[in-house]
């Protein structure tokens, strides 16, 4: 079979995973950096790899004439012809956010002489729009007739998604907060929609099956991926919605200690059993203002991001103690999460914060959201986040909260 000069055999097979789109979906976000335009292109290869196909491409008709904005495995004679006239790659329906040529519809891209001429004979396309106005398409193609399935459909919109904001990124004067806040929204009620089947319906097999039964395993492992697939939308949520309540006061060390005797970080310290915790205060620290599920969910995380960092025998330390950021400054409440691990590097520690910058290896669960939300929910209770070294070893990772007036 030709298409646009590129011969291809062998029967249409999807890319490697493609038979599972949504977990392929949620990959992105481990390839994602600070950089827009490197983002963009991250994001059209993987529309083709999740969706399978020959050939997808970012058609930008933002402006006075439709613009290749980036493509993968796109045929040299084809992208030469795509702007030379109208053609269905390039006009938009106007209510549409989903175009779908494929089996299921009579007419297919056939009907289109450009794609008909170089042997397009299945098009999924996602309509990427930037504060309510046509930016584009995202299009994946096969020169082969086939039927999208409903997952495949559903994980091109999420990739649009994400797209859109990286479009909106490159002109956009909004602070890199608001703009993942933006994308966050965006997506959460996406996959808040795919994960509702991969949590709950397992969940219920489970609770029906014998423990001794050879299905047991994988279904448990279903499970507990659509729970940390839940965890990294709830990151999501958080970056998106500013705080809307008056929070009340706590002490720091005793939401540590109730965490410490936790269930919950049983089963942490039973998963990383090469890590040793210490908790040290002066006693001095005082109360902070923030709800006990925030200040957890920062504990959590923290303490997640130190154990990935290494794999042999290692030790977390955290201090809370009254601290003065600057003589000028009155005391503030100071939580120290440290390490013993390898000193991190230079390039590394100014983009800790930064949103998808993950230096953990693929495979390893996480959104690359976690210190970004962690830096949002300090800032949102009027405190800093700060991250060096102790003594030129390890992490040290040091949250600032006003402390409050007793």
């Amino acid at each position: 079979m030709m298409i646009a000069g590129v011969t291809t055999d062998q029967p249409y097979t999807p890319a490697d995973g493609a038979d599972n789109p949504s977990a392929r979906t949620a990959e992105i976000f481990h390839f994602l950096g600070p950089d827009p335009d490197k983002n963009i292109d991250i994001i059209v290869q993987r529309a083709l790899a999740v969706i399978g196909g020959v050939f997808s491409t970012f058609i930008d008709t933002g402006g006075e004439t439709p613009v290749i904005k980036s493509s993968c495995r796109l045929p040299r004679e084809l992208a030469r012809a795509f702007l030379s006239t109208k053609n269905c790659f390039t006009q938009i329906p106007r209510d549409e956010e989903l175009i779908v040529f494929d089996d299921n519809d009579a007419g297919l891209a056939l009907t289109d002489s450009l794609a008909g001429r170089f042997g397009v004979n299945a098009l999924l396309g996602a309509v990427i729009r930037n504060n309510g106005k046509h930016a584009g398409i995202l299009w994946v193609a096969d020169s082969r007739p086939r039927t999208f399935s409903s997952d495949q459909i559903h994980a091109l919109h999420c990739l649009a998604g994400a797209l859109a904001y990286q479009t909106a990124a490159v002109t956009s004067g909004k602070t890199e907060q608001e703009k993942i806040g933006e994308m966050a929204g965006q997506l959460a009620h996406d996959l808040n929609n795919i994960l509702t089947g991969l949590v709950s319906y397992p969940e219920l097999v489970l609770m029906q099956l014998d423990k001794d039964s050879p299905l047991h395993t994988p279904i448990s492992f279903m499970h507990e991926s659509g729970v940390l697939a839940s965890d990294m939308v709830q990151d999501f949520l958080l970056l998106a919605r500013p705080k809307s309540y008056e929070p009340p006061s706590l002490d720091p060390v005793d939401v540590l200690r109730t965490y410490f005797s936790s269930s919950t970080h049983a089963r942490f310290r039973y998963e990383h059993p090469h890590m040793q915790f210490s908790l040290e205060t002066d006693g001095q620290a005082g109360m902070i203002r923030i709800s006990e599920i925030l200040l957890t969910k920062l504990i959590t995380t923290l303490l997640a991001h130190l154990s990935a960092r290494i794999r042999e025998s290692s030790r977390a330390e955290i201090i809370v103690a009254s601290h003065n950021l600057t003589d000028q400054e009155e005391s503030r409440v100071a939580m120290i999460f440290r390490d013993n691990g390898k000193p991190i590097q230079r390039k590394d520690l100014s983009q800790i914060f930064a949103p998808f910058y993950a230096k953990k290896q693929l495979g390893h669960p996480g959104s690359g959201l976690g210190l970004t939300a962690v830096q949002k929910i300090v800032e949102d209770h009027g405190g800093k986040a700060m991250a060096g070294t102790a003594d030129g070893t390890g992490l040290q990772i040091a949250l600032f909260f006003p402390r409050e007036n007793q």
